[in-house]
């Protein structure tokens, strides 16, 4: 898979000065696309050679079907990535979902990972199937997988040390 990801990587270079030709205010709209080639090889994920499998993108080692949806920001903040709707969930069932924010350079800046049954909870009776990124990876509902949380112990103000 190695020819694929420099590919992808020539790619986003392209796109990168695509969008600067352009001061920005036109893009090509392959996030998806890139998205999902770079995530399967963080995850060590089988590509669906067919971009319109039902339900899933990718494989994992174990055989489950793996969702992969990714949000791009282009110039500033990453965190505003989540104000956005992420594409729409197919009716198809899989295991578990990848949501990744991706920077301007189309560089991961975090993934999420969520289960059906989260996804499904959050859609059931929605005539819409694309939610809200922020709703989607709220704390109750999604884990963040990376960059890995780190556990920051700070002393009390009260303590003398």
């Amino acid at each position: 898979m190695e020819p694929l990801h420099e590919i992808v990587n020539s790619i986003k270079v392209l796109a990168v000065a695509y969008e600067n030709f352009f001061d920005g205010k036109r893009e090509l709209g392959i996030t998806g696309e890139i998205g999902e080639v770079v995530i399967c090889k963080m995850f060590n994920l089988k590509l669906n050679e067919n971009r319109i499998e039902e339900g899933y993108d990718a494989l994992d080692e174990e055989g489950k079907r793996v969702q992969i949806k990714c949000i791009r920001k282009g110039k500033g903040d990453i965190k505003k990535s989540k104000s956005g709707r992420v594409s729409t969930f197919s009716k198809h069932p899989f295991d578990y979902c990848y949501v990744a924010l991706f920077d301007s350079a189309y560089e991961v800046q975090s993934v999420y990972k969520i289960s059906y049954e989260e996804v499904e909870l959050l859609l059931n009776g929605k005539k819409r199937r694309n939610p809200m990124a922020k709703q989607l990876l709220s704390k109750k509902r999604a884990d963040l997988i990376y960059p890995y949380e780190k556990v920051l112990v700070r002393r009390p103000p009260s303590l003398p040390y």
